[in-house]
């Protein structure tokens, strides 16, 4: 009975050892772009997972908890972004408790004299398809949320 289980661990083993070095990168590319957030933001806090652009500022004592995203942002003061939270093109203000899950800052959609809501009629980003590109649009509107908020 051992025989059998060895044999088919042994089948196995190409693909563990192919399949391995990806796992170890993918953590260690992530591993690495928090050591980088905590290097480059030394008064904040970062958990495990979470990321956050070159464009982003942290105050003191802001936690951006596990797997929580922030592109574009300002946070103030001891502010937190629990976990899979999203902010994005936003000013968070000091003391702020933003819950899991919460996404800020999503796009908006022009609807005024256009056919469809579809952001192929009118994003400068790139998208499935694109009839028109109008750079006057604006995608993103800045969010501002003020001290002491909960949501």
């Amino acid at each position: 009975m051992m025989v059998k289980e060895l044999f088919k661990i042994c089948l196995r083993l190409p693909f563990l050892l192919e399949a391995i070095p990806r796992v170890i990168s993918v953590s260690l590319q992530r591993e690495s772009r928090v050591s980088y957030l905590r290097w480059r933001h030394r008064n904040a806090h970062f958990s495990q997972g979470c990321y956050a652009d070159d464009k982003c500022s942290f105050e003191e004592g802001v936690r951006i908890c596990e797997y929580a995203r922030v592109f574009d942002a300002s946070v103030g003061m001891f502010s937190y972004l629990a976990p899979y939270s999203t902010a994005q093109h936003c000013t968070i203000g000091r003391y702020c408790s933003i819950g899991p899950e919460v996404i800020i800052g999503l796009g908006v959609h022009k609807l005024e004299a256009m056919i469809s809501s579809y952001p192929g009629f009118y994003s400068t980003r790139r998208h499935a398809i694109n009839y028109r590109r109008d750079a006057t649009v604006a995608e993103y509107k800045p969010v501002v949320i003020q001290n002491d908020v909960w949501i």
